[in-house]
């Protein structure tokens, strides 16, 4: 082994010096050509110079001979490496074009390239992962059926609970998933389907009942899944990669002159790619660059990998694992450069930290014995550890904006965790960063994939307002129409159909509610809203729910059929309607099929384009959950770069690809490493019995990574105390660096509190918060109202910002969006019944009044049929209310001369700025008695003022209507001699019921409180004539702690309230 860029070759039984030890060199029969790259030394530069200069493959220099190059071969694990590795080459030759080595990627289990297939290729076609899935999922519901016993508790088992089988095609589905991934596991591993039928056999009556059952589903993957790809004529995709790669191996061990070979950056983690890199190790001209081998662990420290409970685990567990395979020793392996003297030194106290367990003993005498070497060697690296994963986010993205600082360098961000990746995505927005991450995106989460589920959850409930709004209002949405013209329609529709009661479902529903909204416009109580859409804005409406019959109907239609049909329909529908729905109007170009995203929807909808009918069949009902299990597994990766110089990579690219600074963020146990998972079918003796890899392999590969990472010049590792609100543990690899490097590890916190502390103070506020008062607008004179209700001066009287926001700022407040009918729908509803009522009794109550009042009701309850819930509570407290006007009604009669309802009134006076002010009211009822006096009376189906509120003027409705009946206010009323005491008719339907409340006032009388209320009213007026009077926010609130009216968060009250239970 050599430790020099000059890859000096030493002779047998040279010592090579390392430190205090020493280590020599074997003579063996065939070398083969082993090599390596140290963390510190960039990995795909590295690479390049060797090949070019002739270090890696033994006389073959082609960097003054181009045109050779292209006789090489060179394995590298992803496609992004081969990417950077291309610009390096450019590079490194001084050309934008030249004749590159043939670039192959190792690859992903589901690469959509096979990189080894050729035309002579006689393999079967892969079977797709969507088409696995749905025929898995086929199988699983034919054994869930088949086990239908299993449901209830098996015998014998005392206490058992039933056994949970996926009975929808949504939980197959997903299940389907979690076995595919299963049976890949098997096929990675090279265990034959036997293995475990075998298992079974040997393990027979040592178990449970529910062992027989999992036998009996993993017979799927063993038995039924086979039988299925031969009877298709296709084969599974890593059984494919599987064989390519052997016969690529067998290729190169029978074709010896087939140029230089080089296999790079891979561990050999997967049998198969195992096989090959020992078939490039034999080769004449073969050159195996391992990633990071660990060149500076003793022999004891080595020999214990392996070995052991936690073997598995150890960072150089996969590359002894490989050099085993191969039959050679570490001794055998060249260094191909040597990092920096610093970077040395700390990958040599990285290996010493992370050392096999039961050799920690030894740590006393590796120390190093100068701290100020060690101090440089960490000097590079910093350890945040936030409060909580928040501020780990925000300090990950202060660290890599830093770098932006510097001209040219490049920063990365690597973590498992994929929320705290895109936190700090999200924390980079606020500097305009947006980094390119290669993990991609969820389909669903992304533009077209939520219009595709919009389009579904749209026609599945039955063209529901608020999702049909989500859905005509996402920018995907065209419906074949001009996207101005279509927004103007959608306002439209909102406006004149669906603020206000729930529409019935379907087009017809929004046909009718449209209808109901057009006739509205008579109506006082019509949202003012509605009075500003003309004839265009009712026409686009029209055609909105025209386009909607046309391209979401069919697919809604489908999703309301109760019998079992092929999900090929379903897909076929789905596609259908969002395509129509997704369609541009001619001469614009839609958006739905464009960037990365939309062409990964379009991919998704081929491919269940291509699901034979007979694959699957479901109930409609069912469809929405398997349509979500099989677009859970799609992303969307690629398209063009984002940031240039900010990135977010995956474990493996970080090995590979050069950066500047490197921040490893979630360095916590479960996180990074994460949680070792066995699959929910095996367990690990089981495992280990068949030849499944230990699931503890997997932190043996994140903790190589962590290892290369650390070899960065400028290294951050981020960490956070909480996580889920929990205090969480450190990760075991930090444990361990603080345990070995003592103060050099306090100096790597100090430095990473520097970037909390930035972290704190971004989002700190700047001294106390500031002390906020309620609104005060002071409106000019001009805009200031000359004409409001009797209703609307209470406002005035207790919030005046109500006023200035409706009657100066013109602000009316929306309906919701299909609310269901509540409070103000019942009192329309009872004062329209009160005004019909009032009529049929002009002359007298007839006999049959209560069946009339009743048959008024049925007709003013036809726009409800819709809210049967609604219905049912209604309709018999209407006939409580209904029995007691009538007797109330019949009661009262006789003492009266005349009875005027529903009767307008208004009363003007001059201001002190002189302008007219006019107060304007409409009484629910005027009554003069037979003896002349003339009393006002409310009804009230909410809650009623009481004497005290009427009295002092904080509920001046009544107060001030009969001021103006003294004033002769009221068309067709002269002022009464005598005014008699009013009163409230509160027509509650539930608890006392209804009942009639007259107002006595305690020492006054209703002339004295009548007069004082319109004066006060007045000296009210007159004060807000004065521009310098503030229409203040909530004066004389009713009740603290309550929401007071519309206009609320307009004036932002929950803000300066002296606590939020006041706003």
């Amino acid at each position: 082994m050599v430790r020099n860029s000059g890859l000096r070759k030493l002779k047998p039984d040279t010592p090579c010096h390392r430190g205090d030890r020493a280590v020599y060199l074997c003579p063996m029969a065939h070398r083969p050509n082993l090599l390596t790259i140290a963390p510190g030394s960039p990995f795909l530069e590295t690479l390049v110079d060797a090949l070019l200069d002739g270090k890696l493959v033994p006389g073959f220099a082609p960097r003054g001979d181009p045109l050779a190059l292209a006789s090489a071969t060179l394995y590298l694990p992803t496609r992004r490496a081969i990417r950077a590795l291309r610009g390096i080459f450019l590079d490194r030759l001084g050309s934008e074009a030249a004749l590159l080595p043939n670039l192959k990627a190792l690859g992903e289990i589901d690469d959509d390239e096979v990189a080894f297939a050729d035309a002579s290729d006689d393999l079967p076609e892969p079977v797709g992962g969507l088409d696995r899935q749905v025929a898995l999922t086929r199988l699983i519901l034919q054994w869930s059926a088949a086990l239908k016993q299993a449901l209830l508790p098996i015998p014998g088992e005392e206490g058992a609970e039933p056994l949970l089988i996926p009975s929808s095609p949504g939980d197959a589905a997903g299940l389907a998933a979690e076995l595919g991934n299963f049976l890949d596991g098997l096929q990675i591993d090279r265990v034959p389907p036997e293995a475990i039928l075998n298992l079974g056999e040997s393990h027979a009556g040592l178990y449970d009942k529910y062992w027989d059952i999992t036998l009996r589903f993993l017979e799927i993957a063993t038995l039924h899944w086979p039988e299925h790809l031969r009877e298709i004529g296709r084969g599974d995709a890593v059984l494919l990669r599987n064989a390519r790669m052997e016969r690529e191996a067998a290729r190169l061990a029978e074709s010896p002159k087939t140029g230089p070979v080089i296999v790079a950056g891979s561990t050999g983690s997967i049998p198969a790619t195992r096989d090959l890199i020992k078939a490039v190790a034999a080769h004449p001209q073969g050159a195996v660059v391992l990633p990071g081998l660990d060149l500076d662990l003793d022999a004891i420290g080595w020999n214990a990998i392996g070995k052991g409970e936690g073997a598995p685990g150890h960072p150089q567990a996969g590359l002894a694992a490989l050099l085993a395979d191969i039959g050679a020793e570490r001794a055998s392996v060249t260094e191909l450069a040597a990092p920096p003297a610093p970077l040395a030194l700390r990958a040599a106290l990285v290996s010493q930290a992370l050392r096999p367990a039961e050799t920690t003993d030894l740590w006393a005498g590796r120390r190093h014995a100068d701290p100020a070497a060690v101090a440089e060697a960490f000097a590079g690296v910093a350890l945040i550890e936030a409060a909580h994963e928040g501020e780990e986010a925000l300090a990950a993205a202060l660290v890599l904006r830093e770098a932006l600082t510097v001209a040219g360098h490049k920063a990365a961000l690597v973590t498992p965790n994929r929320q705290l990746a895109e936190r700090v995505v999200a924390e980079l927005g606020r500097w305009g960063i947006e980094a390119d991450d290669s993990a991609g995106q969820p389909l669903t989460q992304t533009p077209p994939g939520l219009f595709a589920r919009l389009v579904l959850d749209a026609a599945l409930h039955d063209f529901d307002p608020i999702t049909l709004l989500s859905l005509l209002k996402h920018p995907l949405a065209r419906l074949g129409l001009p996207r101005a013209d279509l927004e103007r329609a959608v306002t439209a529709l909102e406006i004149g159909a669906l603020r206000g009661p729930r529409p019935a479902g379907g087009p017809a529903g929004l046909v009718a509610a449209l209808a109901l909204g057009k006739d509205s416009l008579g109506d006082p109580h019509c949202p003012p809203a509605r009075l500003v859409l003309g004839e265009e804005d009712w026409a686009g409406a029209e055609a909105i729910i025209e386009a909607l019959t046309i391209r979401l109907e069919p697919f809604a239609a489908l999703l309301r059929q109760s019998d079992p049909l092929p999900a090929a329909s379903f897909f076929a529908a789905h596609r259908a309607a969002v395509e129509a729905l997704g369609e541009a109007a001619p001469g614009e170009t839609g958006a739905l099929a464009e960037g990365e995203a939309g062409e990964a929807l379009a991919g998704f909808l081929d491919d269940l384009g291509t699901i034979a009918p007979e694959a699957l069949s479901l109930p409609a009902h069912e469809y929405p959950g398997l349509f979500a299990a099989l677009i859970a597994g799609r992303s969307v990766r690629g398209g063009e770069p984002k940031h240039p110089r900010i990135a977010i990579y995956g474990l493996l690219e970080a090995r590979l690809l050069p950066v500047d600074r490197l921040v490893l963020a979630g360095l916590d146990e479960s996180v990074w490493p994460p949680d070792v998972k066995t699959d929910p079918w095996l367990n690990r003796p089981m495992r280990a019995a068949i030849g499944l890899s230990p699931p503890e392999k997997r932190i043996g590969l994140a903790a190589h990574d962590f290892e290369q990472a650390l070899g960065y010049g400028d290294v951050v590792i981020t960490r956070s105390l909480k996580r889920g609100g929990s205090p969480s543990v450190p990760s075991r690899w930090l444990q361990r660096l603080g345990a070995f490097l003592g103060p050099a590890f306090d100096a790597m916190r100090r430095r990473g509190e520097h970037y909390c502390a930035l972290a704190r103070q971004l989002d700190a506020a700047q001294g106390p918060p500031p002390v906020l008062g309620a609104p005060k607008p002071t409106p000019p004179l001009a805009l200031r109202p000359t004409r409001l209700s009797v209703t609307q001066i209470e406002h005035l009287v207790r919030d005046p910002y109500t006023i200035y926001a409706r009657h100066i700022l013109k602000l009316e407040p929306l309906d919701e969006i299909a609310m269901p009918p509540g409070a103000a729908e019942r009192g329309t509803l009872i004062h329209s019944a009160l005004e019909r009522f009032a009529a049929l009794c002009a002359d007298g109550v007839p006999p049959d009044a209560l069946a009339r009042m009743m048959a008024i009701g049925e007709e003013l309850f036809v726009p409800l049929a819709d809210f049967p819930e609604v219905l049912a509570f209604w309709r018999p407290r209407f006939a409580t209310i209904a029995e007691f006007l009538v007797e109330w009604e019949r009661e009262r009669r006789p003492r009266l001369a005349r009875v005027l309802s529903e009767i307008p009134g208004k009363l003007a006076w001059p201001t002190l700025a002189e302008r007219s002010f006019t107060l304007s009211a409409r009484a629910d009822r005027i009554e003069v008695a037979a003896d002349g006096r003339v009393a006002i009376l409310d009804f009230k189906t909410g809650q009623a003022p009481t004497a005290r509120q009427v009295e002092t003027g904080l509920a001046p409705q009544l107060a001030l209507e009969m001021a103006m009946l003294l004033e002769a206010g009221f068309s067709g009323v002269p002022a009464p001699q005598v005014l008699g005491d009013p009163a409230i008719v509160h027509l509650a339907g539930g608890g006392k019921g209804p009942s009639e409340k007259p107002l006595i006032f305690k020492d006054t009388t209703p002339v004295d409180v009548a007069l004082q209320s319109l004066e006060s009213l007045k000296a009210l007026i007159d004060r807000f004539e004065n521009e310098k009077t503030p229409y203040a926010s909530l004066l004389h609130p009713m009740f603290k702690g309550r929401r007071y009216g519309d206009y609320d968060h307009l004036a932002r009250v929950r803000e300066w309230s002296v606590s939020a239970e006041e706003a």
